[in-house]
């Protein structure tokens, strides 16, 4: 890329930076196994008298933090769940199955259920979190390969190393500072360089943190950040030339 790179340089190497952050979505298959099974233990347990119910409880919301916490370390990215659109309606999709196997597992610790309906519920709602686990992070990666969400330029952002990072931001609610920096090709004070101009800008937010004994910085984008990257990159290319 030249020191004056025209805007189908960019958009290439922006293309390029989202495809390696979407593959990093290639996780192992019992993440989802795991997932679903500690959904499957939260319904289920729902219909047992307390302590029990409540014990329960406190495991399932254990085990997902510590799953949250595998895939930030490991993968090193972050998705709530309700971006991009297409995850969002898988997250509410999964949400409504799960709300409806929830009450009819209550429904049998209140007395209104025969004894194996909470095994069906739990049953379904454990499937549920598998599935939609897998397609929530198919989403995503696609999302990062679309062309179709390619941002438009910015006189702010269009050096193509600030571009690539909105544009990596953009698909995730946060990025650790390794994971970009790879994905973009450059060196440590190059990245500081550019999340430096960002972050004046008011573009991105960092985090700092310590995990596993060692600094890490997360990155994320701001509403103010996330404005300036709508869909129109074709309209933008033709207003550069």
């Amino acid at each position: 890329m030249s020191n004056e790179p025209n805007p189908q340089e960019a958009l290439d190497a922006i293309r390029a930076a989202r495809a390696e952050v979407g593959k990093s979505a290639n996780y192992p298959f019992i993440w989802d196994l795991g997932y679903g099974a500690i959904i499957a233990l939260m319904v289920g347990g729902a219909a047992l008298p307390q302590p029990w119910s409540l014990m329960l409880l406190g495991l399932s919301m254990a085990g997902l933090a510590l799953m949250v916490r595998w895939w930030r370390e490991h993968v090193g990215w972050w998705v709530s769940g309700f971006h991009p659109p297409k995850a969002r309606w898988v997250a509410i999709g999964m949400s409504a199955v799960l709300v409806a196997c929830l009450i009819a597992s209550l429904s049998t610790r209140f007395g209104q259920g025969a004894w194996w309906v909470p095994l069906v519920a739990s049953g379904v709602a454990g499937l549920a979190g598998i599935i939609g686990g897998g397609c929530g992070c198919a989403s995503i990666a696609r999302s990062c390969r679309r062309e179709d969400s390619d941002p438009a330029f910015d006189p702010v952002i269009h050096a193509p190393g600030r571009l690539q990072i909105c544009a990596i931001l953009s698909s995730v609610d946060d990025a650790e500072f390794a994971l970009i920096r790879d994905a973009i090709k450059v060196s440590d004070s190059v990245m500081s360089k550019h999340l430096k101009q960002l972050e004046e800008a008011g573009y991105v937010k960092l985090t700092k943190a310590a995990e596993n004994g060692r600094q890490r910085t997360w990155i994320a984008l701001t509403p103010r950040g996330a404005r300036p990257l709508p869909p129109m990159w074709p309209s933008s290319i033709a207003w550069q030339r």
